[in-house]
């Protein structure tokens, strides 16, 4: 047992380092420290609550709660994390990402969750893409969501890796677009994105592409297909369509 009467104390020394002490931990942390030392040196309750001017009832929780929770106790609760202990990250062990009516969702569990417009093509393809290249995020997943294919996905995360966002801006003049891209292919994109939509087929650029140029000839660029199905808001009816003709096989004919 201390016996603390052996002991050498300097006022002017104990003003200096509480000084120092609180002005790190604060006043709270250390007047914590001192109570519990103090009565753990074998002083009453009462004396620590008259020396630290701290009331008899909030010894007795301070006492309590340190040897409860140990060196948590000395901060404020209230406080949701701690500001000398080390703080540990939440890791994020898998990230949710679907479409609803207007919104890309991009879940990340109980940390938060993010929604981008779905008009938001290139805020969209930057995040999902960040997130792909981060570990968070398979590239199959995100080629659903982007109406990608898998290989393609791997080619866009490394540009934005390497290159920045700047390399999904298309700098390219929309009139020029529309004037490579013909009447009769935005017809025929259109009629084979719903075939395929209808039918639970693959609709990424590359797939439709190759169905274009099998069924009418037509050699369309899978860079300039998409282009278009984002121009033309296909994407938008990917995941609805089928049940529309779904719900319009159900209904009743009406006699004429």
């Amino acid at each position: 047992m201390l016996d603390c009467q052996s002991f050498s104390f300097s006022h002017r020394l104990s003003i200096e380092r509480l000084k120092k002490a609180r002005n790190i931990f604060g006043t709270r942390v250390i007047d914590r420290i001192l109570c519990f030392a103090l009565f753990l040196l074998g002083v009453d309750r009462a004396s620590i609550s008259k020396e630290l001017n701290i009331p008899s009832g909030s010894v007795r929780s301070i006492i309590r709660a340190l040897f409860n929770s140990g060196v948590s106790a000395l901060e404020d609760r209230r406080h949701s994390t701690s500001t000398f202990l080390p703080y540990k990250k939440e890791k994020v062990s898998s990230v949710n990402v679907h479409n609803d009516a207007n919104d890309l969702v991009i879940d990340f569990g109980s940390l938060f969750k993010l929604n981008i417009p779905r008009t938001n093509t290139t805020q969209a393809k930057t995040v999902l893409l960040s997130i792909v290249n981060n570990g968070l995020l398979s590239a199959r997943k995100a080629g659903e969501v982007l109406n990608y294919s898998t290989d393609h996905i791997h080619i866009l995360a490394h540009k934005l890796k390497t290159e920045d966002a700047n390399t999904f801006i298309d700098k390219r003049q929309g009139p020029q677009q529309d004037f490579v891209f013909t009447p009769k292919a935005k017809a025929e994109l259109i009629q084979q994105f719903s075939a395929n939509a209808a039918f639970r087929k693959k609709t990424s650029s590359t797939a439709l592409a190759k169905d274009i140029k099998e069924r009418c000839g037509l050699d369309l660029s899978p860079r300039t297909i998409r282009f278009h199905i984002e121009k033309l808001g296909l994407s938008k009816i990917r995941q609805t369509l089928p049940k529309l003709i779904e719900s319009l096989k159900k209904t009743p004919k009406l006699n004429n």
